[in-house]
């Protein structure tokens, strides 16, 4: 037996003597329920703004109040009352900018807060106020943002798009976080 052999040996008898080791496991249950805010639907984007989880999906409620398809949840489990903007349809995606004023919203929608946005929009990350001067829709057949990030000034952009904001961007875009406009130096070709 060669070398390699011993080896593969020593490795064998190794795991084996791990594997028939045995492990004592354990689970307990919290004295205490959790109170984390329910959610009447399914939730597809989470973004993180201070203490608060920002909550993006498909639902008409949220800890028993009635949410739009996005909500803030506060550390201690409950809905925070002063956000409270609201979507036309399904929430994908959310990213913060970086000084954490702003929540960008991405999905498939065509209104926020009752005001025309094509699946992508920017609201106060304190109250969901929309935006108003930051405005970046899609275009294309079916469009709908499924992905978003921001990275220093730029917010980046993923999904089932032709067009944003007026520029041919099929599929990957850059946007400028605060003002909305696309980034022309930024040409990927997924």
């Amino acid at each position: 037996v060669g070398v390699r052999g011993r080896w593969v040996a020593g490795v064998a008898a190794g795991m084996a003597l791990v594997l028939a080791t045995p492990v004592t496991a354990s689970a307990s249950v919290a004295p205490v329920p959790d109170s984390t805010a329910q959610v009447a639907g399914g939730v597809y984007a989470l973004a993180q703004v201070g203490d608060r989880t920002i909550v993006g999906g498909t639902f008409t409620r949220v800890g028993g109040k009635a949410r739009g398809d996005i909500a803030a949840v506060r550390a201690d489990g409950t809905v925070d009352p002063l956000f409270v903007p609201a979507t036309n349809g399904k929430v994908d995606a959310l990213a913060v900018s970086e000084d954490g004023s702003t929540v960008f919203i991405g999905g498939r929608f065509t209104t926020v807060n009752d005001v025309p946005r094509a699946n992508l929009a920017a609201v106060d990350a304190v109250t969901g106020a929309l935006v108003e001067s930051w405005q970046a829709d899609t275009t294309g057949t079916n469009p709908d943002v499924k992905a978003l990030t921001v990275v220093g000034t730029r917010l980046y952009v993923g999904g089932r798009f032709g067009g944003i904001d007026g520029t041919t961007r099929k599929r990957f875009a850059a946007l400028d976080a605060a003002a909305g406009t696309v980034v022309s130096s930024f040409r990927p070709r997924p």
